[in-house]
């Protein structure tokens, strides 16, 4: 298992979340009237529920609620401009939840949609909440299966976002209506986009991207959704979410220790080795990662070729 960097090895371990941010958390709770109409959120708390895992407090805004919502958190910096832009947000200092309902997504996509986001989030809040004190300030170093340093991951991006997002997935191939499937389904045959084993094949340029790499990955057809213009769509988790599907078809066991490792901390311990088994130093390739496109498919990459050398 990774050792976290020697900064933050020498910190004071909490047993509880600090009192300011506790305060702060359920003045947001309690002030603050999540928008569910429409939403099934007894069958995301069921499907967690199945699956082992808990599920913490959580904020279901819309648009117009977004500066209520900055004038209960007050001069803390909160990423506001992040949660109004995509669909949903964990903070894990407060230990919360916030989706952001898209509701022109919900009309081409169900509610169902923001579920699935909703489900998202909450697996990354179903990892241990630590926390610590480093020289007179209060941090969660580890998030799930990434550590953080400042409040920014810098390790473990893709085994988190692929967990969530794999879980996320699941929950779309469940509760996902017909006619949806159909809409995505459709919209494959009318672009003629190939599907392989369950899954679409892309490969982007470096105009595309703004950069000057070009590189590839697939992306399981049951993370897709139609957005606003009609067209097809994913999001970047949905690359490593693919790729951690592809290792736990490979070690068959590892997709139960990794939700057992969600509340378990020896658990924890077993995920580097059960992927090192497929190529050694394959764990510490795959925590190497930033949270984009291109990192994303390199890892994913990575973990293909690493599938196709192994026994």
């Amino acid at each position: 298992m990774e050792q976290l960097p020697e900064k933050t090895r020498k910190v004071e371990r909490l047993n509880e979340m600090p009192e300011e941010w506790r305060a702060l958390r359920e003045k947001i709770l309690e002030n603050f009237e999540s928008k569910t109409d429409g939403l099934d959120i007894e069958r995301v708390k069921d499907f967690m529920k199945e699956r082992g895992l808990p599920i913490t407090d959580f904020v279901i805004f819309d648009d117009e609620d977004l500066s209520d919502l900055q004038d209960l958190f007050g001069d803390k910096k909160i990423p506001f401009e992040w949660i109004s832009k995509y669909d949903a947000l964990y903070l894990p200092g407060y230990n919360l939840v916030f989706v952001h309902r898209r509701r022109e997504l919900e009309k081409i996509n169900g509610t169902v949609y923001t579920e699935g986001q909703f489900v998202h989030e909450e697996g990354h809040a179903a990892g241990n909440p630590e926390y610590f004190k480093i020289k007179n300030r209060f941090a969660r170093p580890r998030s799930g299966f990434g550590l953080n340093r400042d409040g920014e991951n810098y390790w473990g991006q893709f085994l988190e976002e692929g967990f969530a997002d794999m879980l996320r997935g699941e929950y779309m191939k469940k509760n996902l209506p017909s006619e949806h499937k159909e809409k995505i389904l459709k919209e494959l045959e009318n672009k003629k986009i190939p599907v392989h084993s369950g899954a679409i094949h892309n490969d982007v340029s470096g105009v595309e991207n703004k950069t000057s790499s070009k590189f590839t990955y697939d992306v399981s057809i049951k993370y897709l959704h139609i957005n606003e213009k009609t067209n097809l769509d994913y999001r970047t988790p949905s690359v490593a979410a693919t790729g951690l599907e592809m290792l736990c078809e490979k070690q068959p066991k590892l997709k139960e220790v990794l939700f057992e490792a969600r509340t378990d901390i020896e658990k924890l311990r077993e995920i580097p080795r059960l992927i090192n088994e497929i190529k050694p130093g394959l764990y510490l390739e795959i925590q190497k990662c930033l949270r984009t496109y291109e990192d994303f498919s390199r890892v994913q990459n990575i973990i293909k070729e690493a599938i196709q050398n192994s026994a």
